[in-house]
């Protein structure tokens, strides 16, 4: 199938899923809206398609800011014409990958039952998989502090997930971090209570600049269990 029609057709088959959803998509929304409000600046950090910055998108109104970063190229496009078409102008959409210093990367996605896994893009080496089994182009990187150090708003809300690239997108944040404080949420595949694990890294990091781990439990935030294991890691400031 020509590009141009699969282009069309991704468009189509998005921004019909993302206006069908609601706040009860992902248990983590109800959270985060607490955390959120009106002329609040948010970023949502490996956007994909946009299912986070369209609800922050509603929540910080058109007198806030969202930052909406995606490197993939058929997923950002999905991202930028959902924006528009829902009317949210006041979303900066970016196609970068995020990293602790500026530069260029290579992404890779895998194949995937014929197709191409868009969630499991990452960033490599090049020297860790099969080229066979992997789509792979070159991307630039920014860091989390210059894509913000120009932000005339409370940065209150960051969502972020990276693939396992969290640690050195934070490490390009501490600027943001310090000046802001905003509530985290990371999406982290590691354990943080294994030493030298890189969510073990993580946790260290961010206790650094003040932060606390915690955990969705109903529709609140309690305090991280050790041994517990969860994917989306929240933080805040004590």
């Amino acid at each position: 199938m020509p590009e141009k029609i699969q282009v069309q057709i991704s468009r189509a088959h998005y921004y019909k899923l993302i206006k069908s959803l609601t706040i009860d998509h992902e248990p983590e929304l109800k959270i985060i809206q607490s955390l959120v409000s009106p002329g609040d600046c948010v970023l949502d950090i490996g956007a994909n398609f946009g299912v986070y910055s369209r609800f922050f998108a509603e929540w910080v109104t058109d007198t806030g800011e969202v930052i909406s970063v995606e490197p993939i190229p058929r997923t950002y496009d999905a991202l930028k014409n959902n924006m528009n078409k829902l009317g949210f102008y006041h979303v900066r959409t970016l196609r970068h990958a995020v990293s602790s210093k500026a530069g260029v990367v290579t992404m890779k996605v895998p194949y995937y039952q014929g197709g191409i896994d868009f969630y499991r893009a990452r960033i490599t080496d090049g020297a860790d998989e099969d080229t066979k089994a992997w789509r792979s182009f070159e991307i630039r990187t920014v860091t989390i502090d210059e894509l913000t150090k120009k932000c005339d708003r409370k940065i209150t809300f960051m969502k972020m997930d990276v693939e396992g690239h969290e640690l050195d997108a934070l490490k390009g944040a501490g600027q943001m971090l310090r000046d802001h404080s905003p509530g985290l949420m990371l999406e982290i595949w590691s354990d943080p209570d294994t030493l030298g694990t890189d969510a073990a890294k993580i946790y260290q990091y961010l206790s650094e600049f003040g932060y606390s781990g915690y955990q969705a439990e109903d529709d609140s935030l309690v305090p991280r269990k050790a041994g517990e294991k969860v994917l989306n890691h929240f933080f805040l400031k004590d």
